[in-house]
Formats: structure tokens, C-alpha cells, sequence
């Protein structure tokens, strides 16, 4: 399943979907997951951490060729 993890669209909503941790895991799973750039640095979580986890790093987290979403808030662009 190829998982993709957007910036929230939100300016006030500071939560990631995904963690890094769990972007981990779901790597293990066999998943492939796109975090897109600065998906997380409200979050406080460094923009190194996605990439160090084996997630791939998109420009666009809100890909057509997504096969699941992980988002917080309602994908708006469904």
C-alpha cells in the first residue's frame, strides 16, 4: 500500500498523523509511505526524522497515486 502523510492543512494544527516511528513500522510491513517536506516540523519533529525512518520525501503529500491517506483533519482535496 503506498501510504501518503501530508502537512495538515490547518495553521493552527500542530499533530502529524504518522510518526516517524510509525512510518517505521509501516515501512516493515512492507508499506511504502511519502511524508511530504515539513510534515511534521510543527510538531517539533525534525525534518532528518522522516527520511531516517526509510519514508520517502514528496513536494505534494496529497498524490492521486495514493493508495491510503493519513491525516488528522478531512482530506480536502478528495
Amino acid at each position: 500500500m503506498l501510504i501518503s502523510v501530508p502537512n495538515e492543512l490547518h495553521h493552527d494544527d500542530h499533530r502529524v498523523a504518522v510518526s516517524p516511528q510509525t512510518a517505521e513500522r509501516l515501512l516493515k510491513l512492507g508499506h511504502t509511505v511519502l511524508a511530504e517536506a515539513s510534515t511534521g516540523g510543527m510538531a517539533n519533529i525534525t525534518s532528518d526524522a522522516f527520511p531516517e525512518a526509510g519514508a520517502k520525501v514528496v513536494t505534494d503529500g496529497r498524490s492521486s497515486m495514493t493508495t491510503g491517506y493519513a491525516g488528522i483533519n478531512n482530506p480536502l482535496f478528495l
